[in-house]
């Protein structure tokens, strides 16, 4: 707990910084995080550093000319927007409360993201017509929306992407984060949070991270990580 309030102490001073301005031209994705972590710290998200986080993420609503729903950050469209972020967005709103639900038409946008097979991919289609490419789908991605969704009550959704991360665990009990990939620890943890909120079996992931911690027999500084 006092480490926990000293970093969100750190995050509460650097809350401009991390946002990269004031509404609308912020990051919605660095604010649904710093959402989260007021929640997680019982901080008014309304006064975090001296910003209503919640404001700041709905005034990315559709600004700079996005589609209804869609948050971004309107002075760098490339690099603010994408289904992650989407996600994050979603998340942290629902999740808050401090605010109403995100809207249906940020929930609308974010399940209209999903794949055929139930994945998501990062970045966003324009053209929802055309499937995703298999090689494009992303187990982080689709872990976040996965939460997001469920969170935000849209139960058929989130389960079809809980579905497709299940499919997606390798011979070894964790996954990559593309199919195919090489198990490492971001991933398979953020599998693993997802397979939990909808209530799946996630025992041989909580495993495979288990066995990936640094034990005793490693430099002090090193104990417990992953």
């Amino acid at each position: 707990q006092h480490e926990a309030k000293l970093a969100t102490a750190y995050l509460e001073r650097e809350v401009a910084n991390y946002l990269g301005g004031t509404a609308p031209n912020i990051y919605p994705g660095s604010a649904a995080k710093l959402l989260l972590v007021a929640e997680a710290q019982h901080i008014n998200p309304q006064d975090f550093g001296g910003v209503d986080l919640v404001g700041a993420i709905v005034g990315t609503e559709g600004a700079g000319g996005a589609p209804a729903g869609e948050f971004q950050n309107p002075m760098d469209t490339d690099f603010s927007a994408s289904v992650l972020v989407q996600s994050l967005a979603v998340l942290a709103l629902a999740s808050s409360p401090a605010t109403a639900p995100p809207s249906a038409s940020a929930v609308g946008f974010l399940a209209g993201q999903q794949c055929g097979n139930g994945a998501f991919q990062v970045a966003i289609r324009t053209d929802i017509g055309t499937d995703c490419l298999t090689s494009d789908n992303d187990v982080d991605t689709t872990a976040y929306a996965v939460q997001a969704l469920l969170a935000a009550g849209n139960h058929a959704a989130a389960n079809a992407g809980a579905r497709w991360i299940a499919s997606q665990e390798r011979g070894d009990s964790g996954w990559g984060e593309t199919p195919g990939a090489t198990s490492e620890a971001n991933s398979t943890a953020l599998a693993v949070q997802a397979l939990l909120a909808t209530h799946r079996k996630a025992n041989p992931g909580i495993r495979w991270l288990v066995s990936h911690q640094e034990g005793c027999k490693v430099n002090g500084g090193r104990r417990g990580a992953i």
